[in-house]
């Protein structure tokens, strides 16, 4: 008994471990996705109403996210305020869902290391995609900043960005992407490595 449980000890695979550090990739395609969905949300408020805005979310992401749309908000027109200054109403920023995926279809070699022979093998992709997703869902609740009362929900709103980079005979590589201003080099910033 005791040696089947080392021998399957041994024969363990070991997992990617998770990383903490989103990818400049990753970065990219959410903050992309967080302004997509956030240019879909009909607060109805004229340019130029002084607003502050509170966040809240289920994942630590959410003051990423009220950073990204609080820029927003800005550029159409909303003058954002600190808690003590005179605001006409309160956006609460509710933050549903944000995040990345990846999905890869492969077929080649992996890239492989030995302990036994001294060199080290590259990945050769015979075809490979590597398609990488980012995105949000988020709405609005709507207070009169003076007495709390409450004005409106928006509708919640999706936005989602996407890259797919592929690789065929090894050498031929191009990508296709929805992205509004997608990084130059692909390669440089191609996380599966990390």
């Amino acid at each position: 008994m005791l040696a089947a449980v080392c021998l399957a000890i041994g024969c363990a695979v070991p997992g990617r471990a998770p990383r903490a550090l989103r990818s400049p990739l990753e970065q990219l395609l959410l903050s992309q996705a967080i302004e997509r969905s956030a240019a879909k949300a009909t607060l109805g408020l004229p340019e130029g109403t002084r607003v502050i805005l509170d966040s809240s979310g289920l994942s630590e992401d959410h003051r990423f996210v009220a950073d990204a749309v609080e820029g927003w908000l800005g550029r159409q027109g909303l003058a954002i305020r600190e808690e003590g200054d005179e605001a006409q109403y309160r956006l609460r920023l509710i933050v549903q869902s944000v995040g990345n995926d990846q999905d890869i279809d492969f077929f080649g070699m992996l890239a492989t290391k030995s302990m036994w022979i001294p060199v080290a093998l590259p990945e050769i992709a015979l075809y490979k995609k590597v398609r990488d997703e980012g995105f949000a869902r988020l709405y609005f609740d709507i207070f009169e900043a003076a007495n709390g009362r409450y004005v409106r929900s928006t509708s919640p709103v999706d936005g989602e960005v996407q890259q797919t980079r592929y690789t065929l005979f090894v050498v031929f590589k191009w990508r296709r992407t929805d992205m509004t201003s997608p990084p130059g080099d692909f390669e440089r910033i191609d996380d599966e490595n990390l």
